[in-house]
């Protein structure tokens, strides 16, 4: 009999702890079905119809709890993507089990301090000002700012994850509208003596929300060293929105600066995006359109630009459940070279 008391106890105690830690298993499953087809200097490749996870969300699940202790609150979040066409954990076979979120915080009157891996000021800014959202692959703001295309971009031109590790970051209290956010990541002398500051960074973002307006201004500075060339990236952000009724619309600016110590050529890339979002029925019809100017120091390098749009439907078929259509096209040129991408996609999301 004492045996069953023990295996009971054993069993309900951890269960009775997981309730009094008020945490929670939440999530996000979206996956698409797309055609895709494309170019390099003008030579088709060949379309291919792919089964792809994380459409206008990159999937993924977490779990998060709180805890009150007199005026203050504690809290945490592990979040991690996964693939759901493949059932493969992350983005890609690098990403850290919990790539998206882990983080510990404390909040109270004094704003909320948090610490760990999460989620970067830009990346938030830019899915909060976008019709798009955190959108990878069809967000115009996303694609021009996070991600790579042909070898005329064959690196994003902002360095540094959606999501920064080793950092403390540190959120006013929201007074009127108005907050400001700063995060700090820490280099921990990882790429050695030689680049010892390399992955050091500072960001920050001011938002204020009055009313159907919506506005963001941010800095970032991140150390890039390699081989003690001094590689530093600064960037400039700028967004609003406005929600009309009929339309709303969104806008954003980007200016993003590399600079080196050593005899490589310095970058500066300018990022426009505008787009809107027009309720149709129970959805909306969604469009955006964005535009990168990129220019080199070194005399005799030929500058380069990319532009990218996006028309799509979303439609919810619940509150936590929706499907869209989308279609993408996206093209960079650098003198006689090209890259071309473009996709039709058909996509289900679903919240849990």
């Amino acid at each position: 009999m004492k045996k069953r008391i023990m295996v009971a106890a054993a069993l309900f105690c951890p269960a009775l702890a997981w309730a009094q830690s008020n945490a929670s298993v939440y999530g996000l499953f979206d996956i698409y079905l797309a055609k895709t087809r494309g170019s390099t200097n003008n030579v088709a490749r060949g379309a291919a119809t792919v089964v792809n996870s994380g459409g206008l969300n990159t999937s993924f699940w977490g779990v998060k709890g709180s805890e009150k202790i007199g005026g203050l609150t504690a809290e945490f979040a592990l979040e991690g993507f996964f693939r759901g066409d493949t059932g493969e954990g992350g983005r890609s076979a690098t990403d850290p089990l919990f790539g998206k979120n882990a983080f510990v915080a404390l909040s109270g009157g004094f704003g909320r301090l948090s610490a760990g891996r999460q989620t970067s000021l830009f990346y938030i800014s830019a899915g909060n000002l976008n019709p798009f959202g955190t959108s990878t692959p069809f967000s115009p703001a996303v694609l021009l700012v996070y991600r790579p295309l042909g070898t005329i971009y064959a690196t994003a031109p902002l360095a540094g994850d959606t999501a920064w590790s080793n950092t403390l970051r540190y959120s006013t209290v929201a007074w009127k509208g108005l907050q400001a956010n700063l995060m700090l990541q820490a280099s921990e002398g990882a790429a050695g003596a030689l680049d010892r500051n390399r992955n050091r960074g500072l960001s920050s973002t001011v938002t204020y929300k009055l009313g159907k307006f919506d506005t963001a201004v941010g800095y970032q500075r991140l150390n890039l060293e390699a081989n003690n060339d001094g590689h530093e990236q600064e960037a400039g952000y700028l967004g609003a929105a406005y929600d009309f009724g009929a339309v709303k619309l969104f806008a954003q600016l980007y200016r993003i600066e590399d600079s080196y110590r050593a005899a490589i050529s310095d970058s500066q890339h300018d990022i426009a995006v505008a787009g809107l979002g027009v309720p149709v029925g129970p959805g909306k019809v969604l469009a955006g359109y964005g535009r990168t100017n990129t220019e080199y120091s070194r005399p005799g390098m030929v500058d380069a630009h990319r532009t990218t749009w996006t028309l799509g439907y979303d439609h919810p078929l619940s509150k936590r459940t929706d499907v869209y259509a989308i279609a993408r096209r996206d093209r960079a040129d650098r003198g006689a070279l090209n890259a071309k991408d473009e996709v039709l996609a058909l996509g289900i999301r679903h919240l849990f």
